[in-house]
């Protein structure tokens, strides 16, 4: 039987609930490479 598992981990947030400071805040997160792993084919 194959197990799956979910990791939690709080990496931070933006710094107001505005669009332009959540835009940033995704910005800097989802480019940074040891948050997340994407193949370099994308």
């Amino acid at each position: 039987m194959k197990k799956t598992a979910v990791i939690l981990a709080n990496l931070g947030s933006p710094t107001t609930l505005t669009k332009r400071d959540i835009r940033l805040f995704l910005r800097d997160f989802l480019s940074d490479r040891l948050a997340i792993e994407l193949p370099r084919d994308l």
